[in-house]
Parts: structure tokens; sequence; C-alpha cells
């Protein structure tokens, strides 16, 4: 039952990042923590999600190399300094605020669709450092990237293969701290063929629709799942105790 929980939430989750480029480790982590502990639910959903995103690179492959290395750099060293403000500072606030850029970012780009960033390597940094920061504060930061990564001109394609490429660094390397804090090794590899089966088969399922969307409506979807999604984080912030 556990496998079949874990191969059918992975290949959910694994056809929405394929699509929107995010969301994939939020919708699989309430699922697989269904039928495990959260030490094994961290480090199998972790998994999951480079598994896909290696899958996206695969099937996408048109990675904009420049500018995920710009992002990944400050994004790694961000994300430590995050990790200890979130130890000490009260996390409602962080989801408040982090919720509250995705839905107005959302709303002016959709007003605003020409707002485009530099192409010069600055503005690749800046993306980097919140991504980085938002990831150690509040534990999940692709919508950030996903804010940044529209406001570039690029193909579909490319914003894909270039999401994914940066969220393989962040998670491979938080993945060993997962696994040393006592995770269930022979749990994950039990489940390793499911997650690699439903990484291969959302990402291509989800390309076959991408394909079949234009620019405009792709942008669209993107943009209404930030605001989505910004909604969510500051209900969170708002019920949080």
């Amino acid at each position: 039952m556990e496998y079949a929980v874990v191969f059918f939430g992975a290949l959910i989750a694994d056809f929405a990042g394929a699509v929107i480029g995010f969301g994939g480790a939020t919708v699989l982590t309430p699922i697989v923590l269904m039928v495990f502990d959260f030490k094994t639910a961290l480090p199998l959903v972790a998994v999951s999600h480079i598994l896909s995103n290696l899958a996206r690179v695969r099937v996408y492959r048109d990675v904009d190399w420049k500018l995920a290395a710009a992002f990944i750099v400050p994004g790694m060293l961000a994300s430590v300094f995050g990790a200890a403000l979130a130890v000490r500072l009260p996390q409602q606030v962080f989801l408040g605020i982090f919720g509250g850029f995705l839905s107005v970012f959302a709303l002016v780009a959709w007003v605003r669709p020409s707002v485009q960033a530099p192409r010069g390597g600055k503005s690749a940094v800046v993306g980097g450092l919140l991504y980085g920061l938002t990831a150690g504060l509040v534990g999940t930061a692709g919508a950030v990237r996903s804010a940044f990564l529209t406001t570039y001109t690029m193909s579909k394609e490319a914003y894909i293969a270039t999401s994914a490429m940066i969220a393989i660094a962040a998670d491979a390397a938080r993945l060993p701290v997962y696994l040393s804090a006592g995770a269930d090794a022979g749990t994950i590899g039990r489940n390793l063929p499911g997650l690699v089966v439903a990484a291969v088969a959302g990402t291509i399922l989800g390309k076959k629709l991408v394909q079949s969307l234009s620019a405009k409506a792709f942008r669209g979807i993107i943009l209404a799942a930030l605001f989505a999604f910004g909604i969510g984080f500051v209900y969170r912030g708002i019920v949080s105790p």
C-alpha cells in the first residue's frame, strides 16, 4: 500500500512540476507523510525531487547554465543564513511576507507582462540570494525561483530545464543532512524504482501538455500558480501558532 501511495503521489507531483516548474515537493510531502514519519518523508521527497528534476533537464534539455550558476552559488550561501534565522525568529512572519510577495508579483506580472529582468548577472545573483534565503527560512522556495525566472526572456523549455537544474543543486545540498538525521535508508531504496518511473512518466506527460500551450497561456498558468501558492503561504502565516 505504501509503495502505491508514494508512486502515485510522485507521479502527480512530477507532472505538476514538469508543467509549471515548481510545486512538486509541496504536493508530494503531505502525501508521503500519510505513510512515513517526518525523518523518512523529507529525504524521500528530496530524492523524488532530484529524480524528477534530472528527468526535466534530460527531457527539456535547454538549460541556461550561466543563469543557473548565478542562482545556485549565492542561493546555497543564503540558505545557510536563512536556516540560522529560522531557528531564532517566528516563521509565520516570513510565511506572510513570502506569500504576499508572490501574490503581488503574480498580479503585477499579469498586468504588465512586458516587464523583464536584465540579462546581466547582478539580477540573477539577487534572485539567487532571495531564493536561498527563502529556502532556509520556510523550507520551500521553488515559487521564488520560478517568479524570478519568469522575468527573463526565455523559451518554455529553457524555463523548466533551468529551474530544474537550480533545484537539483538545492536538494543535493540538503539530502545528506536529512539522511544523517535518522532516515530509513531501506525504505527509500525500496521506493526508488517507483520514483524513477514516476519521474520519467510525469515529465513526459507534462512536456506533452507544455508543448500544446502557447507561450502566453504557459506564462498565465505559471502566474496563476504563483498567486495561488502566495495566498496559501499568507494563510499559513496567519493560522500558524
